[in-house]
């Protein structure tokens, strides 16, 4: 395994819009950003106005499938700070205190790979134009 801090990275902006696929760390092959389970959960939640508890995501976080703390309580918590980053986004854009997205750039295409899934999802629903991303060069 390698250590993700020994990475090279650069900075780039990019259109939120263009990142329509991931791939990650483990994949060998490009798959649909929004095949997400979170992606998907975040679309329901903030494009269709689903409670979380309505949503696959909810479900799964709850039983820890993420490797994350399981419960509803656990799960309650994570999620009212996706709400509050969502505001925050919504209010005052990609600012200076979000963490910057994981990509990585495969056959020309600025593909999501680590941290910022759900910051990436909000960028697109909020049609930011520009956000800053972290390209890991592998």
């Amino acid at each position: 395994m390698f250590d993700i801090k020994k990475i090279k990275t650069r900075v780039i902006y990019v259109d939120p819009a263009s990142i329509v696929s991931q791939y990650t760390f483990v994949s060998v092959k490009k798959t649909p950003f929004k095949s997400r389970v979170a992606v998907r959960g975040v679309i329901e939640r903030f494009v269709y106005g689903k409670r979380w508890e309505d949503t696959e995501y909810y479900k799964r976080r709850i039983k820890g499938s993420y490797g994350e703390t399981p419960g509803r309580k656990a799960t309650d918590k994570y999620l009212a700070h996706k709400d509050e980053m969502f505001k925050r986004m919504k209010a005052n854009g990609f600012g200076d205190g979000e963490t910057m997205i994981g990509v990585r750039i495969v056959d020309g295409e600025v593909c999501f790979c680590h941290d910022g899934q759900h910051r990436l999802a909000f960028s697109q629903i909020l049609k930011f134009k520009k956000i800053p991303v972290k390209v890991y060069e592998l």
